[in-house]
């Protein structure tokens, strides 16, 4: 359960404690924000041993989640079968650095485009 403070003013949000890590918070939000009840699991393969992706459709729109569990950043390219062309993709992210941070739109060219994964990160690109 959640309080305010008695010298926050109502509906001010509460800031963790100091010292308190929100990592997790932000690394399942990179799932929970952007794959939404419903979607469907599409298959997708994963370019090293290093890196993990999963796919996921709901309502004609793609949402990819790419781990990069090393340390060091890695460049792949995300392919989809069976499409002529995609919309827009936005590339949100959270490393060691950046926390949900929108960092813009992807450059697609026909169905396929290329993300760059920092060493130890979470990338979404949204649909």
């Amino acid at each position: 359960m959640h309080t305010t403070p008695p010298s926050a003013q109502p509906g001010t949000p509460l800031a963790p404690a100091p010292g308190f890590d929100l990592t997790a918070y932000h690394e399942m939000g990179q799932f929970s924000r952007y794959v939404r009840p419903g979607a469907r699991r599409i298959r997708v393969t994963s370019p090293s041993d290093s890196v993990k992706v999963s796919g996921f459709s709901k309502d004609g729109k793609l949402t990819f989640v790419a781990i990069n569990e090393g340390v060091a950043p890695v460049s792949i390219r995300i392919r989809v079968s069976g499409q002529s062309s995609l919309a827009g993709i936005t590339l949100v992210r959270t490393s060691q650095t950046e926390k949900l941070a929108t960092i813009g739109r992807m450059q697609v060219e026909g169905a396929s485009f290329n993300v760059r994964l920092p060493g130890r990160s979470i990338s979404t690109l949204v649909q």
